[in-house]
């Protein structure tokens, strides 16, 4: 007999989470923004953990321009990496972590723990590949994977909206 009966409880117990760094990899960028969302049984809401993360290296002007976060606004509204991190693993104990690029998201989380004297122990799922019967393009965008699946969503601009997005297209693929 399975555990769950139906989608919205599996959803239940799952964390949907996206993150912003300053670089392709951790060898070359940290950790600057991270969301995770934690849906209600219902699904029409959920608990948040949001952080901006300040950080020591420059951002450049043209990073600036594309996601909208400077380092004057990290240094001014961000927390430390030992901070967001222990809180951040309080919020994602107990659940499945699901995310649009585990692999990259996988990597920094690791290093950050990592650099915080953490072990990242939580299960990493990918949204689109679990569970789906049909065969979702690979190398897509969040909004191209969305309109694929006819998700609806306004844009993915966000880390909260990217982990709505997220959410969505998981459900989708149940």
């Amino acid at each position: 007999m399975p555990l769950f009966r139906n989608k919205e409880a599996l959803m239940a117990q799952k964390v949907y989470i996206d993150m912003k760094t300053s670089g392709i990899s951790p060898s070359k960028g940290e950790i600057i923004e991270i969301c995770a969302l934690k849906p209600d049984v219902d699904l029409m809401t959920y608990e948040m953990f949001h952080a901006y993360i300040k950080i020591n290296s420059d951002i450049s002007e043209i990073f600036t321009e594309i996601e909208g976060i400077s380092k004057e606004m990290l240094d001014e509204h961000g927390v430390s990496i030992e901070d967001a991190i222990a809180r951040f693993d309080m919020f994602v104990t107990g659940c499945e972590i699901v995310s649009f690029v585990p692999e990259y998201d996988l990597t920094f989380l690791k290093d950050a723990y990592s650099k915080c004297g953490l072990i990242f122990n939580h299960k990493v799922i990918n949204a689109v590949r679990t569970g789906t019967k049909e065969t979702i393009p690979t190398g897509k965008s969040l909004d191209e994977i969305s309109n694929y699946l006819k998700v609806p969503h306004h844009g993915s601009d966000s880390t909260i909206k990217a982990c709505e997005v997220i959410a969505k297209i998981h459900s989708k693929t149940l």
